[in-house]
């Protein structure tokens, strides 16, 4: 869904799917996602970030996109929310969570490395959401309220992110790389909508 928005807030095409590669015109592009993946092995048995990208990195090989394809090329990468969730759930007392967030900001960050290598001049980054207002992590106050305490993982996570996207770019000539504020974005869409009307908003979103 969250390339579905973009490409329509861009007014382009929404990107193939990468399952439909063999039966579907890939000019407007490829959705390599795969849910419920992350930049390292999650619950998930599906393609992490590492393997989404060989598989990008292979359609360039083969020609499919060349050169200037991939230069006029806008990269979305948005990942990172399913690793913390499967390590909370793993590890609920979140002990060595602050090496775990160093680990996969930095794995992510060589990932956004080697796609800049791949000749993308243009790639989006996106900070991580508030998981603690996710319906997996909110569901344990009965969806009255997001885990704040869980919350202070994506607020490291960015903090180390936004410095490594910097550093990053300081590498290049010119800056590559942007971030999309996911996280204040989905703190001010549910505090918006909490003053604009009654009842419990988390509770109605897990249900709608």
């Amino acid at each position: 869904m969250y390339l579905l928005y973009t490409a329509s807030f861009l007014k382009i095409e929404t990107p193939t799917s990468y399952a439909l590669k063999n039966s579907s015109n890939l000019q407007n592009g490829v959705n390599f996602a795969f849910g419920g993946t992350g930049v390292f092995q999650t619950r998930v048995d599906g393609p992490n970030l590492t393997a989404q990208i060989d598989s990008f990195e292979q359609l360039i090989k083969k020609n499919v996109y060349n050169k200037s394809d991939v230069e006029s090329s806008i990269v979305v990468v948005n990942t990172g929310g399913n690793d913390y969730i499967t390590f909370i759930l793993k590890d609920r007392n979140l002990f060595g969570i602050a090496n775990y967030i160093k680990s996969l900001v930095n794995e992510l960050t060589a990932n956004l490395r080697r796609i800049r290598s791949l000749g993308a001049e243009k790639i989006v980054v996106s900070l991580l959401q508030p998981v603690g207002c996710l319906p997996t992590i909110s569901v344990a106050s009965l969806y009255r309220n997001c885990i704040d305490l869980l919350n202070n993982v994506p607020k490291d996570h960015n903090k180390i992110l936004l410095q490594n996207v910097e550093d990053l770019n300081k590498e290049s000539e010119k800056s590559v790389i942007k971030t999309l504020d996911l996280y204040n974005a989905f703190l001010s869409a549910i505090e918006d909508v909490q003053k604009s009307q009654k009842g419990n908003f988390l509770y109605a979103l897990v249900n709608q």
